[in-house]
């Protein structure tokens, strides 16, 4: 064997054991972080999980077989995976979170909507939830982006970019609830929330993202009455059309317009909220209590496509 092979042996060798060695401290450094979160919050009790491995490239952090035990009912957690998180500040200024085949047996809902899905064809409830924020406390901003996703069934997320967030009523509003919990009443919540009304919102958007589930529900439509489901689509689109002609606003029929499209071919839509300006939620609020909609729409720049 030559030299020069030798010596790339070496360094690969040397690079697989530093990458293990690097690993090994890093899991060990997580399982700290985990044990004393759950120990500063007093959630011993309430929350446990079978393993917590990190990892140096790509960076994240995996909590895996995680249980949540509330008074009504036990969450179970296949993974929760933390690609990254501040945990110097009382809030967060970033994070990625995405939370991995979330269970709930016991639970009405949990049981009621794999039933649904089940009929539909489905072997299990695949539910993944996935977080992403970003917090700026120089300029006041915060963005979030939020994805709930049903395997091979559908995507749906929100995203948002707010403005004039005061962080440190944000702190002060965390710590009350933390203590009240189930306790803090409509009042409060309310007396709270008039904090908040000067939170501006640069853009907003919701979207759902078809994976399959549409058409499995057109699957068994089609079955259930016995007709195509070019047929079915068809008289949903009919049924549009009447809703497009009686229309006053304009909003509306793009509304109707958008979601007709989307049934012929059905695979993302989208509203959007993208004013020119940031608009404060005390604004939008006031345009409601006037039944203003012209004048909040064209504040909020609404927008709809499919």
């Amino acid at each position: 064997m030559s030299k020069k092979i030798t010596f790339i042996l070496v360094i690969i060798l040397l690079l697989v054991v530093g990458f293990v060695v690097a690993n090994h401290v890093a899991t060990t450094k997580a399982k700290e972080q985990v044990n004393n979160y759950i120990y500063k919050n007093k959630l011993e009790k309430t929350v446990s999980y079978k393993e917590v491995k990190a990892s140096v490239f790509p960076k994240h952090i995996s909590i895996k077989n995680v249980s949540i035990s509330t008074e009504e009912k036990i969450i179970y957690i296949n993974e929760i995976l933390v690609r990254s998180l501040d945990t110097k500040n009382d809030i967060p200024l970033y994070g990625d979170i995405e939370i991995k085949h979330i269970s709930s047996p016991g639970s009405e809902e949990f049981t009621e909507t794999e039933k649904k899905l089940k009929e539909l064809g489905y072997d299990s409830l695949k539910l993944n939830l996935r977080m992403k924020f970003n917090n700026n406390k120089a300029t006041k901003t915060q963005n979030i982006d939020y994805v709930t996703t049903i395997e091979n069934a559908f995507k749906a997320g929100f995203v948002f970019k707010l403005g004039n967030i005061d962080f440190k009523k944000m702190k002060e509003m965390q710590n009350y609830f933390k203590e009240k919990f189930n306790d803090v009443s409509p009042d409060e919540l309310l007396s709270f929330s008039q904090n908040f009304m000067s939170v501006s919102i640069s853009y907003c958007e919701f979207y759902f993202k078809n994976e399959g589930l549409i058409d499995k529900i057109m699957e068994k439509e089609a079955r259930d009455k016995g007709i195509s489901e070019e047929k079915i689509k068809e008289n949903m689109c009919k049924i549009l059309d009447m809703q497009i002609t009686s229309a006053k606003m304009h909003k509306q029929r793009e509304f109707f317009e958008a979601i007709k499209k989307f049934i012929k071919k059905p695979r993302k839509i989208s509203v959007k909220i993208s004013p020119s300006k940031p608009v404060e939620i005390q604004e939008i609020i006031q345009c409601i209590k006037s039944k203003n909609t012209n004048k909040l729409l064209n504040k909020l720049n609404l927008s709809i496509d499919a």
